[in-house]
């Protein structure tokens, strides 16, 4: 698990890039971000204030 300015996500590795989940939001969200962007977590920072913003934590992670 990664967090990124108060928002916990969990990568997943796939064939071409990631998947990140947040952990502990309400409603659940998913981001794929493809390897051609490097690294893979920057678009996360540009997502931390919509999350904040538009999710509710609702599990132990999501203010971690």
């Amino acid at each position: 698990m990664i967090v990124v300015n108060e928002v916990a996500w969990l990568p997943v590795e796939q064939d071409k890039g990631y998947i990140f989940t947040a952990v502990g939001r309400t409603p659940q969200v998913e981001v794929f971000v493809p390897d051609t962007h490097s690294p893979e977590v920057n678009p996360l920072v540009d997502l931390a204030g919509p999350m904040m913003a538009n999710t509710r934590v609702s599990g132990p992670a999501g203010a971690a």
